[in-house]
């Protein structure tokens, strides 16, 4: 858990994805859900990079995320 001060946009994304790249956090074999606040090339990428997985929420004003994950998602028994 790491304390954040600031507008939530500037500091609660820098803060998440601090506190994931922190040498001391393991992240192999590990899911990490977040909301969609985090839903960001950089926060994946540490999350990637240190061996986890991700489960991160969308939504649709954040559109070009929403058509990839659609279209990701087609040939699966995800969607309806």
């Amino acid at each position: 858990m790491a304390v954040a001060r600031g507008k939530k946009e500037d500091c609660e994304v820098s803060e998440g994805r601090a506190l994931l790249a922190d040498p001391q956090v393991e992240l192999v074999n590990a899911l990490v859900t977040t909301d969609p606040l985090h839903n960001t090339q950089a926060t994946v990428r540490v999350i990637l990079e240190k061996g986890g997985d991700y489960l991160i929420g969308t939504k649709e004003n954040t559109s070009q995320r929403l058509a990839g994950a659609t279209q990701a998602l087609k040939a699966t028994p995800f969607l309806p």
